[in-house]
């Protein structure tokens, strides 16, 4: 089942457009659209305004309406994993799930969570492995055959 989504780029406004847009966002309290007069509150002035900047510097913006709830292949889409490693990390207690039938479902908060750490674990990571670098110690390389 196709997710509507809507896709935002140059093309669709202009990045000087875009830039006269946030700038206008700025102190706005209202947002007139046709007939419809809406009040802005400060969380979606600042998202509009997010959304218009990145558009203002050239970038693509992709809003997609999130489930709380979702399928294994969904969420192996959103970890850019396969489907098969995603159970794996169900099955070792890594993401937390239900299984109310045959199915898993898996929350979207599990899996922000999730892909947060993994980008927190990255992070050390390569820290300790800068930390480890000396550059006074020459590579070394093995020959195999």
């Amino acid at each position: 089942m196709a997710r509507p989504v809507a896709l935002l780029s140059s093309d669709v406004i202009g990045a000087d457009a875009s830039a006269r847009l946030s700038q206008g966002l700025q102190h706005a309290e209202t947002v007139t659209i046709g007939d419809e007069t809406i009040v802005l509150t400060d969380e979606a002035r600042s998202v509009l305004r997010e959304i218009l900047d990145l558009l203002a510097s050239g970038q693509r913006v992709e809003v997609v309406p999130v489930t709380e709830t979702l399928t294994t292949q969904q969420a192996a889409d959103l970890l850019k994993i396969s489907r098969p490693t995603l159970v794996k990390l169900l099955e070792a207690g890594r993401i937390p799930y239900e299984q109310p039938g045959v199915h898993r479902r898996i929350s979207r908060t599990a899996i922000d969570e999730f892909s947060a750490s993994r980008s927190e674990r990255r992070r050390v990571g390569l820290d300790a492995l800068a930390d480890a670098f000396d550059p006074d110690v020459p590579d070394e390389y093995v020959t195999t055959r």
